[in-house]
Formats: structure tokens, sequence, C-alpha cells
């Protein structure tokens, strides 16, 4: 048979068994999905174990990073790669007051062999053991090992020699892993999925744009159902994975390719380099609260949960608020509200602060009007992002041109020092937001 008829049949014979493994898909209709929530961070400083008692119990799992492997290139006298493992050391009594807690093993990049008895396997075999006894030891009952490994489509089948092996290792723990939607169309992920007791399907990610004007999105919410639908027709149980963070990309200021990507951490050198234009790409709340709201009324029945990447920590840069989360996973969409308060004190002075009361992030000008009567401005200044841009014997304007303020968030706009009318009346500033 000459080659590109065997090739053809190789490819009739592929797409035959892949329909095979497919299902009629069962539906769900007017039910809110479980929520999950997942914590990136490789230290977890005060903040992280704050945000863990503040909302831990909040979700049905709490899965948290507690481990990552890398493999060194391999060299002739060691062909073996031997592995590095980066253990997360965990905040235990912070993660004790969650419902549920998954553990994550984050494995980076490795081309194979894959093998069920090998150095490799029995690394991660020993991390895996070592990973759950150290969670019995602080008496935490872990719910999943989830594995998170990017691996190449055309290795799907290897892959699933690790994930078998890793899944006897650690009955009754039940094993999941991370799945890219473009797994979804090669013949072995039926059965790479079946190795498992259930899998997280990651619909966020983000193509590197070629220039700073190239449109960008971290979740196309058609593209996340497309694959969601997609995933339900191979029969087994899985999760969506839904993103609340963002990323900062820096183009080249004169021929605008792109130069570099961050992720929340350090504010990389060339944040406010000029020679960069700098552009944020966020994971879009109305989109996603839109999507959560498609799949709580009708979604296929092999979706059984939400999981959310990832905790809002505070100091976090690119990631949702809490107040945003919460909005968005019970499928409402946010918006901020602004309010102006200020606060004078018996000695005529007074502070002005601006908050955001709502359950979404603001972005945008603010302009702030202060008034008063019956008192002499004695001194005054601007903060933060704001400046006085106009001002009377009476009345002063606080002008932010470009403010962000997270959901919950408060910025201190400025403050007057007014000579009081008497000695037993304090001054009364009035301040009005304009806009």
């Amino acid at each position: 048979m000459p080659a590109p008829v065997l090739r053809l049949a190789g490819i009739i014979l592929s797409l035959f068994t892949l329909a095979a493994c497919e299902r009629p898909t069962a539906r769900v209709a007017d039910t809110p999905l479980p929520r999950e929530v997942y914590v990136w961070q490789r230290t977890h400083h005060p903040a992280v174990a704050s945000a863990l008692r503040a909302h831990a119990a909040e979700f049905a799992t709490v899965v948290v990073l507690a481990a990552e492997v890398s493999w060194g290139k391999p060299t002739p006298s060691t062909p073996a790669r031997a592995p590095h493992i980066n253990r997360v050391p965990l905040d235990w009594p912070a993660l004790a007051i969650a419902r549920q807690v998954g553990l994550a093993l984050r494995l980076n990049s490795f081309a194979g062999p894959f093998a069920r008895d090998d150095a490799s396997t029995r690394a991660l075999i020993s991390l895996a053991r070592e990973l759950l006894a150290d969670a019995a030891e602080h008496h935490v009952a872990i719910a999943e090992l989830q594995i998170d490994f990017d691996a190449a489509t055309a290795k799907l089948a290897g892959y699933r020699e690790w994930l078998i092996a890793l899944r006897t290792a650690v009955t009754p723990v039940p094993l999941t892993f991370t799945a890219l939607p473009t797994w979804l169309n090669s013949p072995d992920f039926p059965a790479l999925a079946r190795a498992a007791d259930h899998y997280v399907l990651q619909v966020h990610s983000v193509e590197r744009p070629s220039r700073a004007d190239t449109p960008a999105t971290l979740c196309d919410p058609l593209a996340a159902r497309a694959a969601i639908e997609r995933a339900a027709r191979v029969g087994v149980p899985f999760h969506v994975a839904l993103p609340t963070y963002g990323y900062t990309l820096a183009f080249d200021r004169h021929g605008g390719r792109f130069v570099a990507l961050s992720a929340e951490g350090p504010a990389p050198v060339w944040r406010d380099d000029p020679a960069y234009l700098v552009r944020e790409l966020s994971a879009e709340p109305s989109a996603l609260a839109a999507l959560v709201r498609s799949l709580h009324a009708d979604r296929p029945a092999a979706l059984t949960g939400v999981i959310w990447y990832r905790l809002p920590v505070d100091g976090d840069r690119l990631n949702w608020s809490w107040p945003t989360l919460a909005a968005v996973a019970a499928g409402r969409t946010p918006a901020p509200h602004l309010v102006v308060e200020s606060h004078t004190t018996d000695s005529g002075l007074a502070e002005i602060s601006l908050v955001n009361r709502g359950d979404g992030d603001f972005a945008g000008s603010v302009r702030l009007a202060a008034s008063w009567r019956d008192a002499h401005r004695l001194g005054a200044d601007a903060l933060g992002h704001f400046a006085i841009t106009a001002e009377t014997a009476r009345s002063l304007l606080l002008t932010a041109p470009a403010l962000r303020l997270a959901a919950g968030q408060r910025h201190p706009a400025g403050w007057l020092r007014l000579s009081p009318p008497d000695t037993t009346t304090a001054a009364h500033v009035h301040v009005a937001l304009e806009n």
C-alpha cells in the first residue's frame, strides 16, 4: 500500500478510535457548580496565611502547590537525569481551616522516556508519599494529589505510564491531573484521562502577542465552553480551571515587538524603563461571570466543579481582589462603587480618602471637589496618585487622571488644615465625587 494511503488509513483509524471513546453527554441544569481554589505561592508568607484563614472554608477544596520538580540536562555520564525537587514549606495550621485540601505537584519540562518503574518514576513516587506523610503528620486529610505537567501532546501515552504508577502508589488518595484543551484532540487522551480519578481542564493560557496592538485574552469564554463540551464526551469526570490573574507584557517602544512577560511577583526591571511599552493582560471578570452563569444554567454532567486560579492575597498586583472573585464565582458581574470619605479633627486637619465599596475593580480618572465655610486654609496637599488641579479661598479640586482601585481598597487623596471658626467648633469640609 503506498505511503500516502497508509497515512490516510492511520488518520481514519485514529478518528474512529477517538469517536468510539466518546459517549453521549448527560446534562445538569439550574445547579451551581462546587468551587475550589488554587494557592500557587512557593512561600507561605503572612499574607497567604491570612487569606487562607479568611476564605479557605468558603471553597469545597483548597489545592495548594506542595512541590516542584525539574530535571537537569542529560550527559554521556548521566543519561538518566536526576530530578531537582523544591518543596514548598506549607502553613499547615492555616490549611487545616479548609474543608478539604489537595496537594499539587508541579512537574517541569520532561521529554521522556516514561516508564512505570525507572529512576524518574521512583523519585516521583517517593516525593508523593513524602508529601502525603507530611500532611498526615500535621493531621490534615488530603482529598487529592494533583499532577501539574504540561506534556507535549505527542507524549500523552508516555505520561499515562507516570499516572498509572502514581495512582497505584498513593491509593486510596485520589489522583488528578491538569489537562490542556489541545490534548482533547489526541487519540491518546481518553486512556490518559482514565488513568486518574478525574482531571482539571485548564482553559486559560496566554499566547504571546507578536506586537503591542495584537488582541490577546487569557480566557475566551466561547472557546472555553467548546472545550468543556468536547471534554465531556470523553466520559471521565473533570473540573474546569478558570483564571483570576493577569500578566504584564513588555514591547519595544519603537518597533512594537514583544520583549518579555511577567506574572505575579517582584516588578520586572523593564516595567519603568521608557524604552518599553508596558501592557497588562488580565482575566476579564464580566466575561467569566457570564461563563459561570451559563454553566450553572446548563452543563454536561461530567463537569463536576470549577477551580479558580488563584486565591486572592493582599499585596497581589495582578490578581483579582476577594470581592471580585466572590462575585464572579457566584455568576454575578462585579461593579465598582466609589465613595469619598473625609475626617476632620478638632485641630482642623481634614483627611480625604477614596474607597471602592463595590465588588469590581475601578480604573479611570477621578475628581474630588472639597469645599468649606467659616474657616481659612492653613495648608493642603494631595496624596498618592492625586494632584491639586484647581483651588480658591474656600475650595480645591483633587484630580487623579488614571487611578486603579481594587474592590475593597482605600486610597488617600489628600489633606487640608483649616483654622476652626472658634475654639469649640471644628471646621467642616464637604467633599464630593464629581464623576
